[in-house]
């Protein structure tokens, strides 16, 4: 398979990720350390199983090891966003990653991509903010607090530096030896805290917790399809072709609440339509710009 098969299979699976985020996670569990911890734990386990199925691990790499806490991390920061803020208002932000990696592959990769590809960038990140944002009229605020808009940030910054130190590591290791380092750190680390964090695990419901754990899992196929996307491919347009997982989201969306109109609560009037239209030409310009359609 080409990176950019791998790269939209796994826009693919993490736009199943999104939907059930926005269906269960945010109404079952309101703890973002919890849900981190239920999604990262199986998430990392897949990753370092994974790692004998593309190849045969021969080490541990410390660096790979750090980027399994720096997973959950990503993970952690995710979820307490979700918790302090509407999903659909939350998650767009988090669309600044794909420039972020832009700018971090540039200095740290060497990777130096056309003008039309940065500007292909730009607008799936563009596209992605239209099509998920409730009031794209900013007649309301953004995000209703300072916190939340630090938490969107952050989460981005640690999400695109996972992704890059990742590329940055498989110069000088192989993939499989790096998955299995990062699923090891990943699991380790969520196991300390787990351990740490017991009590907080008995104020939720087993059945949102099990939820999280196939989510974990899904995350979990979803980064071993990326990572070997940016194996072979550039990490600047890998972490681009993946926000077409929001169209994924927004087709997932509307045909669930074509059936269940209480699970998402998507607003499907005039308005609505012609902004997520929108946001879906902005991402299939972006995604044409870069040579990929």
């Amino acid at each position: 398979m080409t990176w950019l098969s791998l790269a939209f299979g796994a826009a693919m699976v993490w736009g199943l990720v999104n939907l059930c985020d926005k269906a269960v996670v945010d109404h079952e569990v309101k703890d973002g350390l919890v849900a981190a911890l239920c999604c990262g734990i199986p998430g990392s386990a897949v990753l370092g199983g994974a790692s004998f199925l593309v190849g045969s691990p021969r080490q541990l790499v410390p660096g790979g090891l750090l980027l399994g806490p720096a997973y959950l991390l990503s993970l952690w920061l995710y979820y307490e966003g979700m918790n302090r803020e509407e999903v659909s208002r939350f998650v767009p932000t988090l669309s600044v990653d794909t420039v972020i990696v832009a700018v971090l592959s540039f200095i740290f990769l060497g990777e130096r991509l056309a003008p039309i590809d940065y500007a292909g960038i730009l607008s799936v990140a563009a596209g992605a903010i239209v099509l998920s944002t409730d009031d794209i009229s900013l007649s309301k605020d953004f995000l209703s607090s300072p916190k939340a808009l630090g938490l969107a940030l952050l989460a981005a910054t640690a999400f695109a530096g996972r992704d890059v130190g990742l590329k940055l590591l498989s110069s000088s290791a192989g993939y499989p030896s790096l998955l299995a380092s990062l699923g090891a750190g990943g699991v380790a680390t969520g196991l300390v805290l787990l351990l740490l964090r017991l009590e907080r695990f008995r104020t939720f419901s087993s059945r949102g917790e099990e939820h999280l754990v196939g989510i974990g899992v899904l995350s979990g196929v979803g980064y071993v399809l990326f990572a070997l996307a940016i194996e072979s491919g550039p990490v600047s347009l890998s972490s681009a072709v993946v926000k077409s997982k929001n169209i994924v989201v927004l087709v997932g969306s509307l045909g669930i609440e074509a059936f269940s109109s209480a699970t998402l609560h998507e607003s499907l009037g005039t308005a609505d339509i012609l902004q997520k239209a929108s946001g879906t030409g902005l991402i299939a310009a972006g995604l044409a710009a870069i040579q990929v359609l």
